[in-house]
Protein backbone atom coordinates (compact mmCIF):
# COMPACT_ATOMS: atom_id res chain seq x y z
CA UNK A 1 0.00 0.00 0.00
CA UNK A 2 2.82 2.33 0.92
CA UNK A 3 4.39 1.58 -2.45
CA UNK A 4 1.21 2.62 -4.14
CA UNK A 5 1.23 5.97 -2.30
CA UNK A 6 4.86 6.54 -3.26
CA UNK A 7 4.08 5.80 -6.85
CA UNK A 8 1.14 8.25 -6.84
CA UNK A 9 3.25 10.94 -5.13
CA UNK A 10 6.04 10.59 -7.67
CA UNK A 11 3.52 10.74 -10.50
CA UNK A 12 1.94 13.90 -9.06
CA UNK A 13 5.32 15.61 -8.78
CA UNK A 14 6.21 14.71 -12.35
CA UNK A 15 2.81 16.00 -13.57
CA UNK A 16 3.24 19.32 -11.77
CA UNK A 17 6.71 19.71 -13.33
CA UNK A 18 5.32 19.10 -16.82
CA UNK A 19 2.54 21.65 -16.31
CA UNK A 20 5.08 24.25 -15.18
CA UNK A 21 7.24 23.73 -18.29
CA UNK A 22 4.24 24.02 -20.60
CA UNK A 23 3.30 27.41 -19.05
CA UNK A 24 6.84 28.80 -19.41
CA UNK A 25 7.17 27.93 -23.11
CA UNK A 26 4.38 30.26 -24.42
CA UNK A 27 5.82 33.06 -22.37
CA UNK A 28 9.22 32.49 -23.93
CA UNK A 29 7.69 32.41 -27.41
CA UNK A 30 5.81 35.64 -26.73
CA UNK A 31 8.98 37.37 -25.63
CA UNK A 32 10.69 36.28 -28.82
CA UNK A 33 7.82 37.60 -30.96
CA UNK A 34 7.78 41.05 -29.33
CA UNK A 35 11.57 41.32 -29.43
CA UNK A 36 11.85 40.68 -33.16
CA UNK A 37 10.25 43.94 -34.41
CA UNK A 38 12.39 45.89 -31.97
CA UNK A 39 15.52 44.44 -33.50
CA UNK A 40 14.22 45.27 -36.98
CA UNK A 41 13.51 48.89 -36.07
CA UNK A 42 16.98 49.38 -34.69
CA UNK A 43 18.49 48.15 -37.99
CA UNK A 44 16.90 51.03 -40.01
CA UNK A 45 19.49 53.86 -40.32
CA UNK A 46 17.91 57.30 -40.88
CA UNK A 47 19.23 59.19 -43.98
CA UNK A 48 19.47 62.95 -44.63
CA UNK A 49 17.39 64.44 -47.45
CA UNK A 50 19.78 65.41 -50.32
CA UNK A 51 20.19 69.13 -50.91
CA UNK A 52 18.42 70.43 -54.05
CA UNK A 53 20.54 71.24 -57.12
CA UNK A 54 21.75 74.82 -57.55
CA UNK A 55 21.16 77.12 -60.53
CA UNK A 56 23.54 80.13 -60.69
CA UNK A 57 23.33 83.34 -62.71
CA UNK A 58 26.88 84.66 -63.09
CA UNK A 59 26.72 88.40 -63.82
CA UNK A 60 29.28 91.01 -62.84
CA UNK A 61 28.49 94.57 -61.69
CA UNK A 62 29.30 95.70 -65.26
CA UNK A 63 26.57 93.52 -66.79
CA UNK A 64 23.65 95.17 -68.55
CA UNK A 65 21.11 95.91 -65.75
CA UNK A 66 18.09 95.34 -68.00
CA UNK A 67 19.42 92.00 -69.27
CA UNK A 68 20.33 90.98 -65.71
CA UNK A 69 16.89 91.80 -64.31
CA UNK A 70 15.06 89.99 -67.11
CA UNK A 71 17.24 86.89 -66.93
CA UNK A 72 17.12 86.73 -63.15
CA UNK A 73 13.31 86.69 -63.17
CA UNK A 74 13.26 83.87 -65.72
CA UNK A 75 15.84 81.79 -63.88
CA UNK A 76 14.09 82.19 -60.53
CA UNK A 77 10.91 80.88 -62.13
CA UNK A 78 12.74 77.92 -63.67
CA UNK A 79 14.39 77.11 -60.34
CA UNK A 80 11.02 77.06 -58.59
CA UNK A 81 9.53 74.80 -61.25
CA UNK A 82 12.50 72.41 -61.21
CA UNK A 83 12.88 72.25 -57.43
CA UNK A 84 16.26 73.98 -57.59
CA UNK A 85 17.95 76.71 -55.55
CA UNK A 86 18.66 79.94 -57.46
CA UNK A 87 21.69 82.13 -56.77
CA UNK A 88 22.99 85.31 -58.39
CA UNK A 89 26.75 85.58 -58.07
CA UNK A 90 29.10 88.26 -59.31
CA UNK A 91 32.16 86.02 -58.88
CA UNK A 92 32.42 82.24 -59.04
CA UNK A 93 35.47 80.12 -58.29
CA UNK A 94 35.96 76.38 -58.38
CA UNK A 95 36.80 76.30 -54.66
CA UNK A 96 33.64 78.17 -53.64
CA UNK A 97 31.18 76.46 -55.97
CA UNK A 98 28.34 74.48 -54.34
CA UNK A 99 28.88 70.70 -54.37
CA UNK A 100 25.44 70.22 -55.91
CA UNK A 101 25.90 72.88 -58.61
CA UNK A 102 23.86 71.86 -61.65
CA UNK A 103 24.04 74.79 -64.07
CA UNK A 104 25.70 78.21 -64.41
CA UNK A 105 24.39 80.80 -66.88
CA UNK A 106 26.91 83.60 -67.54
CA UNK A 107 26.29 86.93 -69.32
CA UNK A 108 28.78 89.57 -70.53
CA UNK A 109 31.25 90.58 -69.42
CA UNK A 110 32.59 87.25 -68.20
CA UNK A 111 36.01 85.65 -68.06
CA UNK A 112 37.62 82.27 -67.38
CA UNK A 113 34.47 80.31 -68.21
CA UNK A 114 36.59 77.62 -69.85
CA UNK A 115 38.64 77.27 -66.66
CA UNK A 116 35.52 77.06 -64.50
CA UNK A 117 33.94 74.46 -66.76
CA UNK A 118 37.12 72.37 -66.72
CA UNK A 119 37.38 72.65 -62.93
CA UNK A 120 33.74 71.66 -62.41
CA UNK A 121 33.17 68.82 -64.89
CA UNK A 122 30.03 67.67 -63.10
CA UNK A 123 28.26 70.99 -63.76
CA UNK A 124 27.09 72.63 -66.97
CA UNK A 125 27.83 76.17 -68.13
CA UNK A 126 25.99 78.37 -70.61
CA UNK A 127 27.82 81.38 -72.07
CA UNK A 128 24.95 83.62 -73.14
CA UNK A 129 25.77 86.17 -75.86
CA UNK A 130 29.43 86.33 -74.80
CA UNK A 131 31.73 87.14 -77.75
CA UNK A 132 34.73 84.93 -78.32
CA UNK A 133 33.55 81.97 -76.24
CA UNK A 134 33.47 78.61 -77.99
CA UNK A 135 31.36 75.78 -76.64
CA UNK A 136 33.14 72.56 -75.71
CA UNK A 137 32.36 69.72 -73.32
CA UNK A 138 30.20 71.01 -70.48
CA UNK A 139 30.49 74.63 -71.71
CA UNK A 140 27.76 75.62 -74.16
CA UNK A 141 28.05 78.90 -76.07
CA UNK A 142 24.67 80.36 -76.99
CA UNK A 143 24.17 83.45 -79.15
CA UNK A 144 27.77 84.69 -79.04
CA UNK A 145 28.11 84.74 -82.80
CA UNK A 146 24.62 85.83 -83.72
CA UNK A 147 22.70 87.83 -84.46
CA UNK A 148 24.85 90.87 -83.56
CA UNK A 149 27.98 89.59 -85.36
CA UNK A 150 25.95 88.81 -88.47
CA UNK A 151 24.22 92.19 -88.25
CA UNK A 152 27.52 94.07 -87.98
CA UNK A 153 29.28 92.07 -90.72
CA UNK A 154 26.39 92.46 -93.15
CA UNK A 155 26.06 96.19 -92.38
CA UNK A 156 29.76 96.66 -93.13
CA UNK A 157 29.50 94.64 -96.33
CA UNK A 158 26.46 96.56 -97.62
CA UNK A 159 28.03 99.91 -96.70
CA UNK A 160 31.21 99.05 -98.64
CA UNK A 161 29.27 97.92 -101.71
CA UNK A 162 26.97 100.94 -101.72
CA UNK A 163 29.48 103.65 -100.78
CA UNK A 164 31.45 105.82 -103.16
CA UNK A 165 35.15 104.86 -103.23
CA UNK A 166 34.87 102.58 -100.15
CA UNK A 167 34.50 105.62 -97.87
CA UNK A 168 32.72 103.87 -95.00
CA UNK A 169 32.63 105.03 -91.37
CA UNK A 170 31.36 103.60 -88.08
CA UNK A 171 30.61 105.11 -84.65
CA UNK A 172 30.37 102.60 -81.79
CA UNK A 173 30.47 102.31 -78.01
CA UNK A 174 33.88 101.46 -76.54
CA UNK A 175 32.86 98.51 -74.37
CA UNK A 176 33.41 94.80 -74.96
CA UNK A 177 30.21 94.37 -76.93
CA UNK A 178 30.84 97.52 -78.96
CA UNK A 179 34.38 96.56 -79.88
CA UNK A 180 33.25 93.10 -80.91
CA UNK A 181 30.58 94.75 -83.09
CA UNK A 182 33.23 97.04 -84.61
CA UNK A 183 35.45 94.08 -85.53
CA UNK A 184 32.60 92.31 -87.30
CA UNK A 185 31.58 95.51 -89.14
CA UNK A 186 35.13 96.16 -90.37
CA UNK A 187 35.45 92.50 -91.37
CA UNK A 188 32.33 92.83 -93.49
CA UNK A 189 33.55 95.95 -95.28
CA UNK A 190 37.02 94.53 -95.92
CA UNK A 191 35.52 91.22 -97.04
CA UNK A 192 34.12 93.14 -100.03
CA UNK A 193 36.70 95.81 -100.83
CA UNK A 194 39.96 94.21 -99.63
CA UNK A 195 42.50 97.02 -99.09
CA UNK A 196 39.75 99.61 -99.75
CA UNK A 197 42.24 102.14 -101.16
CA UNK A 198 40.48 105.32 -102.38
CA UNK A 199 41.01 106.63 -105.91
CA UNK A 200 40.93 110.31 -105.01
CA UNK A 201 41.78 112.44 -101.94
CA UNK A 202 41.53 112.55 -99.03
CA UNK A 203 43.57 109.37 -98.86
CA UNK A 204 42.62 107.48 -95.70
CA UNK A 205 42.57 103.78 -94.98
CA UNK A 206 38.92 102.78 -95.13
CA UNK A 207 36.73 101.79 -93.43
CA UNK A 208 37.29 104.21 -90.54
CA UNK A 209 35.74 103.98 -87.10
CA UNK A 210 35.35 106.22 -84.08
CA UNK A 211 34.90 104.95 -80.53
CA UNK A 212 32.79 106.81 -77.96
CA UNK A 213 32.35 105.93 -74.27
CA UNK A 214 29.11 104.19 -73.29
CA UNK A 215 26.44 106.76 -72.49
CA UNK A 216 28.25 109.52 -74.39
CA UNK A 217 26.34 112.76 -74.70
CA UNK A 218 25.47 114.82 -77.76
CA UNK A 219 28.73 116.79 -77.74
CA UNK A 220 30.95 113.70 -77.85
CA UNK A 221 28.77 112.10 -80.52
CA UNK A 222 29.04 115.25 -82.64
CA UNK A 223 32.83 115.14 -82.29
CA UNK A 224 32.76 111.56 -83.58
CA UNK A 225 30.64 112.67 -86.55
CA UNK A 226 33.04 115.53 -87.30
CA UNK A 227 35.90 113.04 -87.25
CA UNK A 228 34.23 110.91 -89.93
CA UNK A 229 33.34 113.95 -92.01
CA UNK A 230 36.93 115.20 -91.91
CA UNK A 231 38.14 111.86 -93.25
CA UNK A 232 35.95 111.99 -96.33
CA UNK A 233 33.42 109.36 -95.26
CA UNK A 234 30.23 109.30 -97.32
CA UNK A 235 28.45 106.23 -95.87
CA UNK A 236 27.94 105.92 -92.10
CA UNK A 237 26.75 103.15 -89.83
CA UNK A 238 25.80 103.93 -86.23
CA UNK A 239 26.15 100.84 -84.04
CA UNK A 240 23.26 99.77 -81.79
CA UNK A 241 22.89 102.15 -78.87
CA UNK A 242 24.64 105.04 -80.64
CA UNK A 243 21.78 105.94 -82.99
CA UNK A 244 19.94 109.17 -82.21
CA UNK A 245 17.78 111.29 -84.49
CA UNK A 246 19.95 114.32 -83.69
CA UNK A 247 23.12 112.52 -84.74
CA UNK A 248 21.53 111.30 -87.96
CA UNK A 249 20.30 114.78 -88.77
CA UNK A 250 23.71 116.28 -88.03
CA UNK A 251 25.38 113.82 -90.39
CA UNK A 252 22.82 114.13 -93.16
CA UNK A 253 23.52 117.86 -93.35
CA UNK A 254 26.87 116.88 -94.89
CA UNK A 255 25.21 114.60 -97.45
CA UNK A 256 25.84 111.30 -95.66
CA UNK A 257 24.08 108.08 -96.58
CA UNK A 258 23.25 105.45 -94.00
CA UNK A 259 23.06 101.73 -93.34
CA UNK A 260 20.97 101.52 -90.19
CA UNK A 261 19.73 99.00 -87.66
CA UNK A 262 16.08 100.11 -87.59
CA UNK A 263 13.58 102.20 -89.53
CA UNK A 264 14.99 105.52 -90.82
CA UNK A 265 14.07 108.68 -88.91
CA UNK A 266 11.39 110.76 -90.60
CA UNK A 267 12.79 112.79 -93.48
CA UNK A 268 15.91 110.64 -93.99
CA UNK A 269 14.38 108.06 -96.31
CA UNK A 270 16.21 109.55 -99.30
CA UNK A 271 19.58 109.03 -97.60
CA UNK A 272 18.76 105.53 -96.40
CA UNK A 273 20.46 102.60 -98.14
CA UNK A 274 19.06 99.79 -95.98
CA UNK A 275 18.50 98.61 -92.42
CA UNK A 276 20.11 95.44 -91.12
CA UNK A 277 17.87 94.39 -88.26
CA UNK A 278 18.73 91.77 -85.66
CA UNK A 279 16.19 88.97 -85.92
CA UNK A 280 14.43 86.76 -83.42
CA UNK A 281 16.02 86.31 -80.02
CA UNK A 282 16.56 82.94 -78.42
CA UNK A 283 13.97 81.80 -75.91
CA UNK A 284 16.14 81.85 -72.77
CA UNK A 285 13.73 79.69 -70.80
CA UNK A 286 13.84 77.11 -73.57
CA UNK A 287 17.65 77.24 -73.61
CA UNK A 288 18.00 76.68 -69.86
CA UNK A 289 15.44 73.88 -69.64
CA UNK A 290 16.98 72.34 -72.76
CA UNK A 291 20.45 72.30 -71.21
CA UNK A 292 19.06 70.77 -68.03
CA UNK A 293 17.57 68.03 -70.21
CA UNK A 294 20.83 67.39 -72.08
CA UNK A 295 20.46 69.61 -75.15
CA UNK A 296 23.71 71.23 -76.38
CA UNK A 297 22.84 73.15 -79.57
CA UNK A 298 20.44 76.05 -80.00
CA UNK A 299 19.49 78.19 -82.98
CA UNK A 300 17.65 81.51 -83.17
CA UNK A 301 14.34 81.47 -85.00
CA UNK A 302 15.91 84.01 -87.38
CA UNK A 303 19.16 85.95 -87.42
CA UNK A 304 19.09 89.12 -89.50
CA UNK A 305 16.59 90.86 -91.76
CA UNK A 306 17.31 93.45 -94.46
CA UNK A 307 14.53 96.03 -94.56
CA UNK A 308 13.66 99.69 -95.29
CA UNK A 309 15.57 99.52 -98.52
CA UNK A 310 15.28 100.72 -102.08
CA UNK A 311 17.90 98.24 -103.27
CA UNK A 312 17.52 96.48 -106.57
CA UNK A 313 16.28 92.92 -106.48
CA UNK A 314 19.66 91.66 -107.68
CA UNK A 315 21.56 93.52 -104.95
CA UNK A 316 19.14 92.32 -102.27
CA UNK A 317 19.47 88.73 -103.47
CA UNK A 318 23.27 89.03 -103.28
CA UNK A 319 23.16 90.35 -99.71
CA UNK A 320 20.86 87.50 -98.68
CA UNK A 321 23.40 85.07 -100.13
CA UNK A 322 26.10 86.65 -97.93
CA UNK A 323 23.79 86.28 -94.94
CA UNK A 324 23.23 82.60 -95.78
CA UNK A 325 27.01 82.08 -95.90
CA UNK A 326 27.31 83.67 -92.46
CA UNK A 327 24.59 81.47 -91.00
CA UNK A 328 26.04 78.30 -92.51
CA UNK A 329 29.50 79.05 -91.08
CA UNK A 330 31.11 79.50 -94.49
CA UNK A 331 32.01 83.08 -93.51
CA UNK A 332 33.44 83.92 -90.09
CA UNK A 333 31.96 87.32 -89.12
CA UNK A 334 35.03 88.11 -87.04
CA UNK A 335 37.69 87.24 -89.58
CA UNK A 336 36.60 86.58 -93.12
CA UNK A 337 36.44 83.15 -94.73
CA UNK A 338 37.07 80.09 -92.59
CA UNK A 339 39.71 77.93 -94.27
Amino acid sequence: MIKIYRYLLISLVIGLLLVGCSQENPSDGQNEQTASPTVGQQAVVPTNTPAPPVLILLASPESDPAALSNLQAQMEQIANQQGMVFEHRQILEVETAPENLRLVVAIPPASNLSGLAAGLPGSKFVALNIPGVSGTGNLIAVGGGQPSDFQAFLAGYIAAVQSDDWRVGLIYFGDEIGRNYKNAFLSGAVYFCGFCNPYYPPYYEYPVSYEVPPGAGAEILQQAADNLISQGVNTVHLAPGVETDNLYNYLVSDGMRFVGTAAPPAGLEGNWIASVIAGGELDITQVITGVLNGQTEFQSASSVQISFTGLSEARLTHYLEILAALESGEIDPQGGVIE
